[in-house]
């Protein structure tokens, strides 16, 4: 593992398989959090990676989702992430996504080739009950983890499941708020609304989601926004209550997404199944209060970010919690504007802890 002296910058190189909505802004704030001087950073990244920096950024095939799988493939790629490490001379590799694609693990590889630590960002410890392709490929991932001389998840939650199955160093710290970039208002403007954003699958509960709107009818409106397949008959359901429900199935950009957290009192999570996720401290950054299943990671997220967990599939502590939220004073919605993810020393006290 590489070594540094305090007077010399850690030299990182982030690897970003993946740079579109969600994963754009986390390297943007991996980017923000590594930017003093005490940092010299590179990024791998697809040629559509629109990020703003002063760094340098080596770019390979993106654009289109089929050329992004080519590049998966493509020798070319693989030849572009070696030649950066060669010439950068890093001290940590930091693969922040992708961990189950082929180049996490070449990554690794050619971190360790170079004298260079190797660092493995975990998204989904577990694969999604609807993701398939996850599922195909978890082993590839499983070699990467093995191959990387330390691990990172944004949630306790699987730590020991992973820690076991792997046996390498593993760092835990919280997610980013991707709404930072966003100014707010002097005072919340709050509604009596219940938010469900994100990619919409079926796992998410969007079953609990209609039902739960129809429990509390006359009490709140209730927003779903996001792209995916809800299916005919809860679309359907839906589409007959618009006093209760309205739908954006699509994408949803940024500064749209944020109006309407800054609308919302609360942002649901009705997960049935769940790893971890950045929903809660973007919820908690424009005073909506996060309230969902304690499943997975959010069992620990929720409350940790001002939310509520409550028990796995318990609709009635659902609609209570639910309830109660929208009944507080405004004070409330503002204090919480204040809560923060430690996301930032965290992320530098593990790049220092690696470098030694």
């Amino acid at each position: 593992m590489s070594t540094n002296t305090p007077e010399q910058p850690i030299r990182i190189l982030f690897l970003a398989p993946m740079t579109r909505i969600a994963m754009r802004h986390y390297l943007q704030a991996l980017l923000d959090e590594t930017a003093g001087d005490d940092f010299d950073v590179m990024v791998v990244a697809p040629s559509h990676t629109d990020v703003n920096t002063r760094r340098e950024i080596r770019r390979f095939q993106g654009g289109h989702k089929f050329l992004v799988l080519l590049a998966q493939i493509n020798p070319l790629t693989y030849w572009k992430i070696a030649k950066a490490i060669r010439d950068f001379r890093p001290d940590v590799v930091n693969t922040i996504n992708g961990d189950n694609r082929p180049m996490a693990v070449w990554a690794a590889w050619m971190a360790r080739r170079a004298g260079a630590s190797s660092v493995l960002t975990i998204h989904d410890p577990v694969p999604h009950p609807d993701a398939w392709l996850h599922r195909l490929t978890d082993w590839i991932g499983a070699i990467a983890a093995r191959a990387s001389d330390a691990l990172a998840l944004h949630s306790s939650y699987y730590l020991k499941e992973v820690e076991t199955k792997f046996r390498k160093p593993t760092f835990v710290f919280g997610l980013p708020d991707f709404t930072a970039a966003y100014p707010k208002a002097p005072l919340p403007q709050k509604e009596d609304l219940v938010l469900f954003f994100g990619r919409v699958e079926q796992y998410k509960g969007i079953d609990n989601f209609v039902s739960l709107g129809k429990r509390l009818a006359g009490r709140a409106r209730f927003l779903l926004a996001g792209a995916g397949d809800i299916g005919a008959d809860l679309e359907q359901q839906m589409a007959q209550r618009p006093d209760i429900f309205q739908v954006e199935n699509r994408f949803v950009p940024d500064d749209e997404l944020v109006a309407m957290l800054d609308r919302a009192k609360v942002v649901i999570m009705p997960y049935h199944s769940a790893t971890q996720s950045g929903i809660p401290a973007a919820a908690v950054s424009r005073g909506a209060y996060p309230i969902g299943f304690a499943v997975g990671g959010l069992a620990e997220q929720l409350p940790e970010f001002g939310g509520i967990a409550v028990p796995a599939a318990d609709m009635d502590a659902l609609a209570a919690s639910v309830e109660t939220t929208l009944a507080l004073p405004l004070s409330s919605f503002e204090t919480l504007r204040e809560n923060k993810p430690g996301f930032g020393a965290a992320l530098r006290g593990m790049l220092r802890s690696i470098v030694g």
